[in-house]
């Protein structure tokens, strides 16, 4: 299928079918029209799609004419250039000795009711001391300027350790907003919608179950589906396999077990040897002191989902993946998909399987 016909590809990250975060969306939205905390941390992993939110929340600000907004991806590391960029947007250079009054000066100096700045892909920027710094100037100008300024952050690990460490007056002001794996309905929309494809529901409960809903790994697996042919539920087998083999097993994988951090990678153990769900009021005594932050870390990577208090892991695929590559303690309880109503999976001879009543097999080898 040409490039052209395949709305999930794109070279802009995050410009994909967006889906979902109705929540999210409804929350910052309200907050950055009205004004009041409109101060916000948006902190997901890789591919998790806080770029793709934070697209669509500037469609929707952008949409008042009386606000001014900004979306500034990946901002320089260096704290005094990108104080430099933030000047070029607003129109005026920026006092690197008075940045807090030369914010507010120049947000003032606009002729709009109120200024947005999103800030995405952070990280880089806060891994230094200066870069910290002029977060807090952020916070200090918008507090100076009473409702005329909105800033909302998007970021991964580091902006996760950095509300931890309690360290940071702006997080501690801030709307913490994490993104999760997308619900089995919203998975539907992004698989069924773009190109009004007629999905069986267990097809796609397995791919649910699979991907955990993950929003990086279902565009990868439709953009290859898609781009093998005009059927794309019956070319989902070998897009999987495809995107298993060549992809995930290779780059995400590896960088999401590293982000799960000691704690995070043996409580991700702990759960799959339960092979049931784990009550809230079991996950102290189960998981350790703290389990709350712990729990952020891994349903934010994507490998775990907390519904109604249940505690479960989550995507087959990245299951699969680790029996293989640190099958350490992982003996007593080899992998198996958790069963759900119309969909089971499990691992033999290094392939993973998902059978679904009704419907056709989807396979990849992991």
């Amino acid at each position: 299928m040409p490039d052209r016909e395949n709305p999930y590809r794109s070279d802009i990250p995050g410009a994909g079918p967006f889906v979902g975060r109705a929540n999210e969306l409804a929350l910052l939205a309200s907050a950055l029209h009205a004004g009041r905390r409109a101060l916000a941390a948006v902190m997901g992993g890789r591919g998790m799609g806080k770029t793709a939110l934070a697209l669509e929340l500037r469609k929707r600000i952008a949409a008042d004419p009386t606000k001014l907004v900004h979306l500034v991806r990946r901002p320089s590391n260096d704290a005094a250039t990108f104080l430099s960029q933030l000047g070029s947007l607003l129109g005026v250079p920026l006092d690197p000795i008075l940045p807090v009054e030369s914010i507010a000066e120049a947000v003032d100096a606009l002729d709009r009711s109120r200024v947005v700045l999103l800030l995405d892909e952070i990280d880089g920027l806060i891994a230094s001391e200066a870069g910290r710094d002029l977060l807090e100037n952020l916070r200090a100008a918008y507090e100076q300027l009473g409702g005329r300024l909105g800033i909302v952050i998007f970021g991964g690990s580091r902006l996760r350790d950095l509300l931890s460490s309690e360290a940071s007056p702006f997080l501690r002001t801030a709307q913490w907003t994490p993104l999760h794996g997308l619900s089995l309905a919203e998975t539907a929309a992004l698989l069924r919608e773009p190109l009004d494809l007629a999905m069986p529901d267990p097809l796609i409960e397995a791919v649910w179950e699979q991907t955990g809903g993950h929003p990086l790994l279902l565009q990868m697996l439709m953009e290859r589906a898609v781009a093998l042919g005009s059927d794309a539920a019956r070319h989902l087998h070998e897009a999987l396999r495809d995107l298993a083999e060549h992809h995930l097993a290779a780059t995400l994988f590896p960088i999401w077990w590293d982000n799960l951090t000691p704690r995070g990678q043996s409580v991700y153990r702990t759960l799959l040897g339960l092979r049931r769900p784990l009550e809230r009021r079991e996950w102290a005594s189960t998981l350790g002191n703290g389990p709350d932050a712990v729990v952020e870390i891994l349903s934010t990577t994507g490998v775990a989902r907390a519904d109604s208090g249940q505690l479960l892991p989550r995507c087959a695929l990245f299951r699969t993946w680790l029996e293989q590559n640190h099958p350490q303690g992982l003996g007593r309880h080899r992998l198996q998909g958790r069963r759900r109503a119309g969909a089971r999976g499990h691992c033999s001879g290094g392939r993973f399987r998902v059978r679904c009543d009704g419907g056709p097999t989807v396979e990849a080898a992991a």
